[in-house]
């Protein structure tokens, strides 16, 4: 059997360019030294990849309007130098950035390349993360706010990473047909386990949703029109003004008092929001900016809120509607694309997991690198569906 060395090295160099851009929360909390390589790591790779990017073609709108959102940030933390974190400002931003023009290179050339790349980083993180969890039951280190941290650090963090680490699996998959891998079943059952075990109320919503979906994508969610991204948006800012805005969880009461078991103040989060929007009145063009955790929490009089606990309230704290609109944006050109192409398989994974973002953002703030890879793979879906297409005519 012949070994392709060429292809080998490329797929070592593109796992050494993604790497630096998934650091477990444990490694950025407890063991500084290696944190401060992996930032160094991040900004050497963000420059190669920018360069690459700039020879190889024209700005897509997605990056583009990614670009736009974090200068808004960047310069309202500017604004607000008494209290504002620039430097988190800018850090934040080259990391997203970066590793989207990584991801949507390859997503241009060698989709289901990046998508295995991917899957394999995530999968490493599930499962040592699973493993940090059956090691250290009552939680491998402990921070200022809590005691129960692993790999991926507190329980209601892990969502972060299972998700997106699903949603690839399932479009893996998608190259082989219509039945599951063992490879994605061995990831999704550990997936379910790891936050049942721990019962975030958000979290165990978020993969139920989740779960439906494995189960039932073959029928439902392929038969039924009426469950794609526009209803799924339609759905979150019903949701968005229905609780955050008009308070009318009474509706939801049984799902959230008797099955999640929290209370119709969602843990203290009304109070947050309320203190939250109050504020944004105060800067409603440009927002804050990234501030210190402490001087934030000092503002929301709540020793834990350091953000506004629902991510459309924390855009605009952040960056005001100035930097909501350039949200908006990006979220509608994904939109457009994953309609477009709304009745294939891979187009309805994507959609369906921004949607299960969409919902925990109703009570945290998810503004996070992992929510804009799966919103660039949408943008970029027609690549994705040309990528399967031309194996399965390979295969045939």
């Amino acid at each position: 059997m012949k070994v392709n060395l060429k292809k080998i090295v490329k797929e070592i160099g593109i796992f050494i360019l993604i790497l630096p851009f998934f650091e477990p929360e444990y490694i950025i909390s407890q063991v500084y030294p290696i944190h401060r390589f992996f930032v160094l790591y991040r900004y050497a790779v963000a420059l190669i990849a920018t360069i690459i990017y700039l020879k190889k073609g024209k700005i897509s709108k997605f990056v583009l309007g990614l670009l736009c959102y974090n200068l808004v940030i960047i310069i309202a933390t500017k604004l607000n130098s008494s209290y504002g974190r620039i430097d988190t400002a800018v850090n934040n931003a080259i990391s997203v950035i970066a590793i989207c023009l990584i991801i949507e290179l390859e997503l241009r050339k060698e989709p289901k390349r990046i998508i295995n790349q991917l899957l394999f980083i995530f999968e490493i993180l599930i499962y040592a993360n699973f493993i940090s969890m059956i090691i250290y039951p009552n939680g491998l280190y402990s921070d200022a706010l809590y005691a129960n941290n692993w790999l991926l650090g507190y329980d209601n963090k892990h969502i972060i990473t299972i998700l997106p680490g699903m949603m690839l699996t399932l479009i893996y998959s998608s190259y082989y047909g219509k039945k599951l891998k063992v490879r994605s079943k061995f990831l999704i059952v550990i997936s379910l386990i790891s936050i049942i075990r721990n019962f975030s109320a958000t979290s165990v919503l978020a993969i139920v949703i989740m779960i439906a979906f494995v189960i039932f994508r073959n029928t439902i969610f392929e038969f039924f029109f009426i469950l794609n991204i526009y209803n799924y948006i339609i759905t979150y800012i019903t949701l968005f003004f229905t609780i955050i805005i008009f308070r009318l969880q009474e509706i939801f009461r049984y799902l959230i008092v008797e099955i999640l078991h929290k209370s119709l103040s969602f843990t203290g989060r009304t109070g947050i929001w309320d203190k939250t929007m109050e504020l944004i009145k105060q800067k409603a063009i440009i927002g804050y900016g990234v501030e210190n955790s402490t001087v934030r929490a000092a503002k929301m009089n709540f020793a834990n809120a350091t953000h506004a606990h629902n991510t459309i309230l924390e855009i605009l704290y952040k960056g005001g509607f100035l930097a909501l609109a350039i949200y908006l944006y990006i979220i509608f050109i994904v939109a457009k694309q994953l309609n477009k192409f709304r009745d294939t398989m891979p187009s309805k994974i994507i959609s369906i997991t921004i949607f299960v973002f969409f919902v925990m953002m109703l009570t945290e703030a998810r503004d996070v690198t992992n929510f804009y890879i799966i919103l660039l793979l949408g943008y970029n879906v027609k690549n994705i569906l040309n990528d399967i297409n031309k194996g399965v005519e390979k295969i045939e």
